[in-house]
């Protein structure tokens, strides 16, 4: 008993060792937080929390916990809610956007982005300056897409046992 005790003390110790090397942070779910308003905060993918948290696919509630990946370890962004009366931010139309995927990035809906831009409804185009509704000051907001990570290397298949049956006659 004395024998087993010490590995697995030690196999205990380079485990935690091992976590708190990576830097994951865990999050605390507030209400009506989505994972893209999650990522955005800590600057990282909704795709690299997925990987982490596999569950979250299926949906996120209220106080559920997440790892954040650790290229999180800088402290989050501080987002402040603004007023109704401030003026809206701004956002420059790039190539392959979509009114759905600008909404998503600033943690709106599309039908907000359309009333705050009624121009919208004759479609979306190439470098159109779009209003946020509920961003600050009037700054152009740039947020730049993450460098593509490299795909992770893939696990070798488990090894086949092949059993042979044999008929005999009786």
């Amino acid at each position: 008993m004395r024998k087993l005790c010490k590995p697995t003390f030690l196999l205990l110790v380079f485990f935690l060792f091992y976590n708190f090397s990576v830097g994951q942070t865990r999050h605390t779910v507030g209400k009506g937080e989505t994972v893209a308003q999650i990522a955005q905060k800590y600057q990282v993918t909704p795709f690299d929390i997925y990987k982490l948290n596999p569950d979250a696919q299926r949906g996120i509630h209220e106080n559920d916990i997440l790892v954040i990946p650790s290229a999180a370890k800088a402290q989050p962004v501080k987002t402040s809610v603004a007023s109704s009366a401030s003026k809206p931010a701004t956002h420059i139309a790039k190539p392959k956007e979509t009114l759905y995927s600008i909404s998503k990035q600033y943690g709106i809906t599309v039908e907000e982005l359309v009333a705050a831009n009624p121009v919208l409804s004759q479609g979306l185009k190439i470098g159109q300056t779009i209003k946020i509704p509920g961003g600050s000051g009037g700054e152009i907001a740039q947020v730049s897409a993450p460098a593509p990570k490299p795909a992770p290397a893939p696990k070798p298949a488990a090894p086949v046992k092949v059993v042979e049956t044999k008929t005999t006659e009786v």
